[in-house]
């Protein structure tokens, strides 16, 4: 650092010599020489006179451009060529790499969805067993019956079980198994037993345990014609029911069979399934208890279990012998269900033998065709229905009464028989707008005019002549 500051002002010293010397003779030394003492540079020399530069001379004219020439049309390039590459033996490798790593990722998705699917299905197929399982423990049945079953001596609980499945008592003799392995006896009588649908696995397993009972029966013969609360009481005169929980069963709709999903409520129409429970023979079992005046809550629960299944039967009857046949001739005579039954059913009170029930149809058919000329059907069952089921309500009696009110009654008077609802679809075509009947001899007249019906009303005894 010092030696570069020594070198720095022996540089400094040299050029001020140099400026002194310029000032004292003005000429400067050359670089690194320097004048000796008493010397002095030689005079300058001046320099020569510039010489004057000869006049400018003048520019020939421009000439002008020639024309331009038009540029050739423009050749299209050739089309370029694609370089060929050749495949790269790595960036190959690095795509089937993850070629084959999508194909495993997707197999493992799949994999998992399968499992997701088997685990669902299997879980739902546990959960709908178990679900049924309870149902039959607690004996919660769509279709609630009783039956009488034979145990044999010596039986086990796995062929009781296959037993009480057979007849439809139980619907998983396995869960029946488990059940009575659980219980402190398993020692079951043998004989003859009446169980229900409806009962529970402890139910069962008390009753095969008690002493073998057979309860007795009893047939019953539903007159054609019948009404609702006439066989209601049919049933308590022969300790099937009470009449009252019987009612239960026809004034509402149960919405259990087919064909009351052709069946409109009504508010004007007094019991909603009258004209449904089918006439016919059948056996019930008798409880003697209907008769008591005071009853347990488990004799009352029993009574009323009696009277659904008495009428659940006779729907379930009138359900298979209505055919498809005879809803599509309804259909096409344009009655509704309701309406049908309600024709039927007049023709059921109105006439005995199938050849006056199809006559006393054609009646009826006709007027309803000509309502324009004969508003009112005029039959007397239908006011007589009225006032022997619900005489206290006037307005009611008057809906059925078809002496006053136009047209159909609001539903049917009694449960008619196949051959009343056949005459009905096998009407013949006539001209009959009048009948009339000897209430002693039950012979019925026809008329096609007023003049005719007065003279068969004579005939039928039903008015004296002065």
């Amino acid at each position: 650092m010092r030696d570069n500051q020594f070198a720095d002002t022996a540089v400094l010293n040299d050029i001020l010599e140099r400026a002194k010397n310029i000032i004292n003779t003005g000429q400067s030394s050359p670089p690194g020489q320097t004048l000796p003492p008493g010397q002095t540079l030689p005079p300058r020399q001046e320099p020569p006179p510039r010489q004057t530069l000869p006049p400018r001379q003048e520019l020939p004219p421009r000439q002008p451009l020639p024309p331009r020439q038009p540029l050739p049309p423009r050749q299209p390039l050739p089309p370029r060529q694609e370089p060929t590459t050749q495949p790269e033996t790595k960036r190959t490798s690095s795509a089937r790499t993850k070629a084959r790593q999508s194909q495993r990722t997707l197999v493992h998705i799949m994999g998992s969805l399968l499992l997701v699917i088997f685990i669902i299905f299997v879980s739902s197929l546990l959960g709908y067993t178990l679900v049924r399982g309870a149902l039959d423990y607690t004996g919660i049945s769509q279709n609630e019956f009783e039956v009488e079953i034979e145990i044999p001596e010596n039986a086990t609980v796995k062929e009781i079980a296959e037993i009480l499945n057979e007849n439809g008592i139980i619907g998983y003799p396995e869960f029946f198994v488990f059940y009575v392995g659980r219980q402190d006896s398993q020692i079951f009588n043998n004989g003859q037993f009446l169980l229900s649908s409806a009962m529970t696995y402890s139910s069962i397993v008390e009753r095969l345990q008690s002493t073998s009972t057979v309860r007795q029966t009893v047939s019953i013969r539903i007159q054609e014609g019948m009404t609702a609360p006439q066989i209601g009481r049919l049933l308590e005169e022969n300790s099937v029911c009470r009449a009252e929980d019987f009612e239960k069963y026809y004034n509402h709709k149960l919405n259990k069979f087919s064909f009351e999903r052709r069946l409109l409520h009504s508010n004007n129409k007094y019991f909603q399934l009258e004209g449904y429970l089918f006439p016919d023979t059948y056996e019930f079992y008798v409880t003697p208890e209907v008769k008591e005046s005071v009853q347990s809550e488990q004799v009352a629960a029993d009574l009323e279990r009696q009277a659904r299944i008495a009428a659940e039967t006779m729907y379930d009857n009138f359900n298979q012998k209505f055919t498809r046949e005879m809803y599509k001739a309804i259909n096409e005579m344009g009655f509704t269900l309701d309406s049908f039954v309600t024709v039927a059913s007049m023709v059921q009170r109105e006439a005995a033998t199938q050849e006056d029930q199809e006559l006393v149809a054609s009646v009826f058919l006709n007027r309803l065709h000509n309502s324009q000329v004969f508003p009112l059907l005029e039959s007397d069952v239908t006011s007589m229905y009225a006032k022997d089921t619900f005489g206290y309500n006037q307005h009611m009696v008057e809906l059925y009464d078809t002496y006053v009110t136009p047209g159909l009654p609001p539903g049917p008077i009694c449960n008619p028989g196949l051959a009343a609802m056949l005459a009905v679809i096998n009407a013949p075509q006539t001209d009959y707008y009048y009948f009339c009947a000897n209430l002693e001899t039950q012979e019925v007249f026809f008329a096609k005019t007023l003049a005719e019906h007065e003279q068969n009303l004579v005939l039928a005894g039903l008015v004296v002549v002065e």
